[in-house]
């Protein structure tokens, strides 16, 4: 397991955002600039008990930052617990986790894919980096168990901020029925 202290701002921005040059305001020698591929998948317990403590639970996979990861609130900002990716959490996860989620199993809420623009500072000829800003393009979809357990009904009501659970549920009930009516033709 390795530990980072994380400190994050978030901005929403439109498309027409260019980033600026911020190099001279990090004192950076270098700027490093790509584009990584990550899909991210969140996990908590049914009754949502880490969230309740501002713990959080992701899978990610992808072109970088892959493995394991448990974020844990701190004076400082979060501290990020990481682990190699595997398949199913690591038990050491699950042990650190054991306090706030009294035992109980961890469920996929949602999954995340993410198309991050890193511009990476590096402040002198060493190799690590004194700054990151990513320019992130995000796609989620919530885990239709979820929603079902959450007792959300299809619907056509659009809800807080124009999304409503029961829009998506209803549309992954209705492509749910066209693949099983499209594998009935296809089987004669």
């Amino acid at each position: 397991m390795r530990e980072v202290v994380e400190r994050e701002e978030k901005w929403d921005v439109d498309d027409r955002f260019e980033v600026p040059d911020l190099a001279s305001g990090f004192g950076a020698t270098r700027v490093d600039e790509d584009t990584v591929d990550l899909v991210s998948e969140y996990y908590d317990t049914p009754e949502r008990d880490l969230q309740a403590h501002r713990v959080l639970v992701r899978r990610r996979s992808g072109e970088d930052d892959t493995g394991w990861q448990v974020k844990l609130p701190a004076a400082d900002g979060r501290t990020e617990l990481q682990w190699p990716l595997t398949d199913k959490p690591p038990k050491s996860l699950r042990d650190v986790l054991v306090g706030v989620s009294l035992g109980k199993p961890l469920d996929q809420l949602a999954t995340v894919h993410t198309v991050r623009s890193r511009h990476r500072f590096y402040a002198d000829a060493s190799e690590e980096v004194s700054a990151e800003l990513a320019d992130d393009r995000v796609r989620a979809v919530v885990a239709g168990e979820v929603l079902r357990r959450m007792g959300v009904a299809a619907g056509t009501t659009v809800g807080e901020n124009g999304f409503t659970f029961g829009l998506l549920l209803a549309r992954e009930q209705r492509i749910a029925q066209e693949c099983r009516t499209r594998a009935r033709e296809l089987a004669g």
